[in-house]
């Protein structure tokens, strides 16, 4: 399994995870696909979350210095793909995620579990002590 691209599938998931991704599922699928070596799949709430997600996965991979080779978007809202060669995510509504079952397709891929650790916030305030007059 390709370390590099473990890590930058990983960081995708953790991204997605962060900005609440439903059934949040990666694969690695390199034995058995002959184009990409992960596969991310995620539910997407609302066309404003598919954007959200769409948003926070792209920024995060970007930090590692990787754009999409190809974004492709079907006819319809349910469904986004961002193609990073060897990381494949895909973002779609729970209605196309029924329908496609892309999970039938990859069933027998191994499954790559994470630990998703909570989004960090900003560190709690705590006032200074008052200086003595």
């Amino acid at each position: 399994m390709p370390p590099v691209f473990r890590h930058v599938a990983l960081a995708a998931a953790q991204a997605a995870f962060d900005k609440k991704a439903e059934h949040l599922v990666l694969y690695y699928v390199g034995a058995s696909h002959p184009l990409a070596d992960f596969l991310l799949i995620m539910t997407a709430l609302s066309d404003s979350h598919m954007d959200t997600l769409q948003h926070a996965v792209e920024e995060t991979l970007k930090t590692a210095g990787l754009r999409p080779l190809r974004r492709a978007r079907p006819e319809s809202d349910q469904w986004k793909v961002l193609d990073y060669g060897d990381l494949v995510v895909h973002i779609m509504t729970q209605a196309s995620r029924d329908f496609y079952r892309l999970e039938r397709l990859y069933g027998n891929a191994r499954k790559i579990h994470f630990t998703k650790r909570p989004t960090r916030g900003p560190a709690p305030f705590t006032p200074k002590p008052a200086r003595p007059s």
